[in-house]
């Protein structure tokens, strides 16, 4: 058996569906093959040599009967959050071959290619197989396996992906495994491939009546045209049972520059669309936090509309995509009035083991913007997002947080560790050469924070005084300039302003004298022998780093 399983003149996207959706005007709906193949044409040349295959494949098109165009219209009333939720769907039911691709041998089974690699998976007592090599041994050499490894990891949950020893792999936590079981159950009876070379059973199998047969949505019925209507409103089992779980409320603390939002975007989310980031600040309010109602014209009339904040955002994007995790991403929260920002929600921080909201609230203007179809209901955290919050230690704090608050998180030391650890941009990091020295980057912070920590033993303060590991970034290294206005000038006028002489030279008596040493064109001196004590500069002991 060798076949495409898949689509491949785009990858599957919820912008590239969007695109496709859009050469389907009304006057389609009702018209010859041959003259909607026409129009489609002159709307996207090459369209069909080229752009059939991908339509048909995701279930936009009917091909089955070249007398009349029918396209699923059902489509073009989704939001992006609902083309999400299709293209799940389509790749959960899809099977191959399918009947727009020519088989060498018509004899070929169908596959039904998520459950097929899902029962794969369940065999294994590790849980987890090589994507490559059950590719080719349930559908044979060939096809567009970056696009098919990227289907699962967009829309396979709750198999999950990974790239090992330039491995792909397919796992699945020992939690999931029923949750997987169960879900290969339901496909198998509920979307059961019958006819499998029938064009127009290819078509229906994407229709809305299997869609809502998929999710389980409540109050479809059709309209006097035949086409299905939207009903979003969802029943429990989309809510719970199929939501993604361990949503927590974390605070990463530590000193400025020790890699808090590198640690966001490595261990938790790199995609922005399944994460809102914001930055707290004295000014901002509860109002820029949740939302707020503001004056929009329209035709020269004023009407009053509510234009959600963040949080707001996330959590109907979180409710509505169950299949996913989301994210919001708070920097610097100690730096705006937390309580107050977070008013009335902060009694949902309270999370049950699976990451529910223990309790919840009732905001009218919340509820209409994540449940749109439905009447007011109370709204509490879904169990597939989380808040994740960086602040420094202590110094520089505009706000404190009271224990109330901070008893609802999890707090996560990061430590700004100067040792090497293996992580190659760490490591790669400590190591690099403060320009015109011998210095490495590692060597100097080290000695400077270990003095920071002798003469400030007595202050309170003396911990967010040290410089963090990415304080500065390998461009400002390179650039002694850089270098000089941001770290010189931070030890100057901050962590040693009471006490310069610790790791200044004596003889000078402004910010300005320092820099012009540091920056002088005399290759006699390493720059840093020039402005810094000889007890400091001796300390780092250059010649350790040749």
């Amino acid at each position: 058996m060798s076949f495409t399983p898949l689509v491949r003149v785009k990858n599957f996207t919820v912008a590239n569906l969007k695109e496709f959706l859009d050469l389907y005007p009304d006057l389609l709906s009702d018209i010859s093959w041959e003259n909607a193949a026409n129009l489609l044409e002159d709307i996207k040349p090459r369209y069909k040599r080229s752009y059939y295959q991908l339509a048909c494949q995701m279930g936009l098109e009917d091909r089955s009967n070249l007398q009349k165009f029918q396209y699923h219209k059902y489509l073009q009333m989704f939001s992006d959050e609902d083309l999400r939720k299709y293209m799940e769907f389509w790749f959960k039911i899809y099977y191959a071959p399918n009947p727009y691709v020519k088989q060498s041998d018509q004899s070929d089974p169908p596959v039904l290619l998520f459950c097929t690699f899902a029962e794969k998976l369940l065999q294994t007592t590790s849980l987890e197989i090589d994507f490559n090599k059950t590719h080719e041994i349930i559908c044979g050499e060939g096809g567009s396996l970056d696009i098919e490894f990227n289907c699962f990891r967009n829309y396979g949950t709750p198999i999950k992906c990974k790239t090992s020893d330039n491995k792909n792999i397919l796992y699945i936590s020992e939690s999931d495994r029923e949750k997987l079981r169960m879900l290969v159950e339901f496909i198998k009876k509920e979307f059961p491939v019958k006819n499998h070379n029938d064009l127009k059973a290819f078509y229906d199998r994407f229709s809305y009546k299997n869609y809502i047969k998929f999710w389980k949505i409540e109050d479809e019925h059709y309209d006097e045209g035949g086409e299905w209507v939207i009903q979003q409103r969802i029943d429990s089992y989309m809510r719970t049972d199929y939501r993604e779980k361990g949503g927590e409320n974390v605070i990463l603390y530590g000193v400025p520059g020790s890699g808090k939002s590198y640690k966001i975007k490595m261990e938790y989310c790199k995609d922005p669309h399944y994460m809102e980031r914001i930055v707290f600040h004295p000014d901002y309010t509860y109002s820029d936090f949740i939302g707020q109602i503001l004056p929009k014209v329209e035709n020269e009339k004023v009407r009053y509309e509510f234009i959600p904040g963040p949080f707001t955002k996330i959590m109907a994007k979180a409710w509505n995509d169950p299949a996913h995790k989301y994210y919001l991403v708070i920097e610097e929260l100690n730096r705006g009035n937390a309580p107050a920002i977070f008013g009335d929600i902060f009694q949902l921080l309270d999370r049950n083991p699976d990451g529910w909201g223990t309790y919840s609230i009732y905001n009218a203007d919340m509820s209409h913007v994540i449940f749109p179809q439905e009447e007011e209901i109370s709204i509490k955290i879904p169990s597939n997002l989380s808040i994740i919050a960086t602040m420094n230690t202590s110094d520089q704090n505009v706000f404190t947080l009271d224990n109330a608050f901070q008893r609802r998180w999890k707090m996560r030391l990061i430590h700004n560790s100067f040792k090497k650890n293996g992580q190659e941009q760490h490591d790669l990091h400590l190591d690099h050469k403060i320009a015109g020295t011998e210095i490495s980057w590692g060597t100097f912070a080290e000695l400077i924070n270990s003095q920071i920590a002798k003469t400030g033993k007595e202050s309170l303060g003396a911990e967010d005084k040290r410089l963090g590991v990415f304080f500065v970034r390998n461009e400002e290294l390179n650039d002694r300039e850089a270098f000089a206005e941001k770290v010189l000038k931070y030890l100057w006028d901050d962590a040693f302003k009471m006490n310069r002489e610790e790791v200044f030279r004596d003889e000078y008596n402004s910010f300005e004298d320092v820099v012009d040493a540091f920056l002088c064109e005399d290759d006699s001196a390493d720059p840093l022998q020039r402005v810094l004590t000889m007890n400091i500069y001796s300390g780092m002991d250059p010649k350790q780093n040749l």
